[in-house]
């Protein structure tokens, strides 16, 4: 199992893993280790995976080569996404014999294009898609069974259309946190975590990786005591703007 996410920000965007990846040999054998899976691509790319590692491996070398020039060359995100499809399929092509099902490897991009933040996603067929303000959330992997229930349970206490790259790196480490608690064997840590972050009165945006993860962790403690606080009776208080709440309960994020 694996679990990959990303979320579009107002200020950037943040794209999160876990560590875990199996590699299979041709007699069936299995290895499981702990590996990158976010990578520093350049500047303005983050590359991100789940699915087969060493497929994904020769894809991030590909990109690495040919991505510069992809993004010189494309007028708009379209025209990039599609140029990167483009290349991986001609790529591949040898290697597809059932062209529905492709390849077994999901690539996850965020790329700062042209001063803005873009997040793509291309699977098995390597057919582009976009993800935005108005559709911030992704998640790919076996883990996503997890994640997904997950991030509906957050969707119904924050208010997403505020959502700050401070706040997105919170709920994307609890995301995963959860799937590798959730999970039946397969997903495991550390969290990986890179982001997209706009600079203050200047434009354009510094790509950076998290360190410190003790911060998130005790944070999620906090939270997870408050929620015991409230549905068990026990005195105390809710702080207010730890998280983005919801402004409204007409069903709208």
């Amino acid at each position: 199992m694996t679990i990959a996410i990303g979320l579009f920000c107002t200020d950037g965007l943040v794209i999160a893993t876990d560590s875990a990846i199996t590699i299979a040999t041709h007699d069936g054998a299995t290895t499981e280790m702990k590996a990158p899976k976010i990578f520093y691509l350049m500047d303005d790319v983050i590359f991100a995976y789940s699915g087969n590692s060493i497929v994904a491996e020769r894809i991030r070398r590909r990109l690495a080569s040919f991505l510069p020039a992809w993004l010189e060359e494309s007028t708009t995100a379209d025209d990039l996404g599609d140029r990167i499809c483009t290349g991986l399929e001609k790529m591949f092509s040898k290697y597809v014999t059932d062209p529905l099902k492709g390849i077994d490897c999901t690539i996850m991009l965020g790329i700062i294009f042209k001063g803005a933040p873009e997040l793509i996603l291309f699977s098995g067929g390597f057919r582009p898609q976009f993800y935005s303000k108005d559709y911030f959330y992704v998640a790919h992997g076996s883990g996503k069974q997890f994640a997904d229930p997950f991030m509906s349970f957050l969707q119904n206490t924050c208010d997403f259309r505020t959502l700050k790259v401070e706040n997105g790196r919170l709920l994307s480490y609890w995301i995963i946190d959860h799937v590798i608690e959730a999970n039946t064997g397969g997903v495991r840590g550390p969290i990986q975590l890179q982001y997209f972050l706009k600079r203050d009165g200047s434009a354009g945006y510094d790509h950076l990786s998290i360190d410190d993860t003790d911060q998130y962790e005790n944070k999620i403690q906090e939270i997870n005591g408050r929620i015991s606080q409230i549905v068990f009776g026990q005195d105390g208080t809710v702080v207010e703007n730890d998280l983005p709440h919801r402004r409204s309960t007409d069903g709208r994020r």
